[in-house]
């Protein structure tokens, strides 16, 4: 394999890691219409799990692969807002998620990074608005955006913190295993 091209392997891997982004974001849109107290246009990012996991094992190579995935699939489902608001929220959650990862900040936990990277999506779907609407009272909205972002994110961090040894082990197993 050369360097700089993708194995066989890792490009399952992101397809898979895509696939199940996919399949959590549609059961996010099923699920968000019948819990009550969401903000307007707010899901639980469960999708972000899985890109955590990529950050933290170390697979972030393709990491925005997945997020490519599920914005395009965001795109065919929702429309052309949605792609674009999944795809910054994506990208900007994904950035500071590598950022901590890569940087081996031993004081921050998987639930500190999931809040940090929740809030950073929130913030990237917030600027997209901003761009989209040229509506500054957006802004007010930010508050609430944050304060949900620090639940999900915790949300997300937890469940990356119980996954996080069965998915180093995996992704060890995965890619140690000649093509």
């Amino acid at each position: 394999m050369k360097a700089g091209r993708l194995s066989v392997r890792q490009v399952a891997f992101y397809g898979i890691a895509g696939t199940v982004c996919i399949v959590l974001s549609a059961m996010e849109s099923i699920l968000v219409p019948v819990v009550p107290g969401l903000p307007p246009g707010a899901k639980p990012g469960l999708s972000n799990i899985v890109i955590m996991l990529m950050a933290a094992t170390g697979q972030t190579a393709g990491i925005f692969f997945p997020v490519l995935m599920k914005s395009v699939f965001a795109l065919l489902t929702r429309g052309a807002s949605a792609f674009l608001m999944s795809l910054s929220g994506g990208v900007f959650s994904a950035l500071v998620m590598m950022f901590f990862y890569r940087r081996h900040f031993r004081n921050i936990s998987e639930t500190g990074i999931g809040i940090l990277s929740a809030c950073a999506h929130n913030t990237g779907q917030l600027l997209v608005s901003f761009i989209y609407t040229q509506t500054t009272a957006l802004i007010a909205y930010y508050p609430v955006l944050l304060l949900f972002g620090t639940a999900t994110g915790l949300v997300t961090g937890i469940f990356t913190a119980v996954l996080l040894p069965r998915a180093r082990q995996l992704a060890q197993n995965f890619f140690q295993s000649s093509e």
